[in-house]
């Protein structure tokens, strides 16, 4: 280990008897504990405490200090300690703060319609911090619609290719960047540009 984390040993039972962690915390997170290194099985009796001697082929174990007999059933005392192991990573896990990191800002979104078409707009955040445009142009009547990203950090428009093509429902999108300018329009609107 070095510098940048600390170790406790802490109880706890599992299977019917108790097992010795020692737990690892990072001085950088103390939220975060790992364990580090399991030991036992140990007596259930706290005030005992022993350390159990396994028979072969580990089913069976007794105290050598109480004298009290144990039956893991259907495990062997190794299989066990890896089930205790998983175990009590989770209970220290669930300990854990919970944080999103799919969006630390919460989205700005708008909504508009008129008769025939519905327009829904979000302003959000990429699992990488990249300030992502989210543009769903959609009819009334129907179920179709186009999806549109304007990648404001990249400069980059992109369709989601599982909807109709943007040049299906609109006219003419355009996307205006700081360094960058994207057009698409239907065939007919780019024929009337040309003439």
């Amino acid at each position: 280990m070095d510098n940048s984390t600390s170790t406790n040993t802490k109880t706890f039972p599992f299977g019917g008897v108790n097992w010795k962690v020692v737990l690892t915390q990072s001085r950088h997170d103390p939220t975060t504990q790992k364990i580090f290194r399991t030991y036992g099985p140990y007596c259930k009796d706290s005030a005992c405490f022993g350390m159990l001697a396994l028979s072969e082929p580990e089913k069976t174990a007794n105290c050598p200090l109480c004298g009290a007999k144990y039956d893991f059933d259907e495990d062997t005392a190794t299989s066990l300690k890896t089930k205790a192991f998983t175990a009590i990573q989770a209970e220290l896990d669930k300990k854990l703060p919970f944080i999103p990191i799919d969006s630390l800002r919460q989205p700005l979104t708008s909504e508009d319609s008129d008769e025939e078409n519905w327009v829904r707009a979000r302003l959000g955040y990429t699992s990488d911090g990249r300030k992502v445009v989210s543009v769903l142009v959609g009819e009334k009547q129907n179920s179709k619609k186009t999806h549109a990203f304007l990648d404001l950090d990249k400069e980059q428009l992109r369709f989601d290719w599982k909807n109709i093509k943007p040049n299906e429902i609109v006219a003419s999108l355009e996307a205006n960047f700081i360094n960058a300018k994207h057009t698409i329009t239907t065939k007919s609107q780019k024929k009337s540009q040309d003439t």
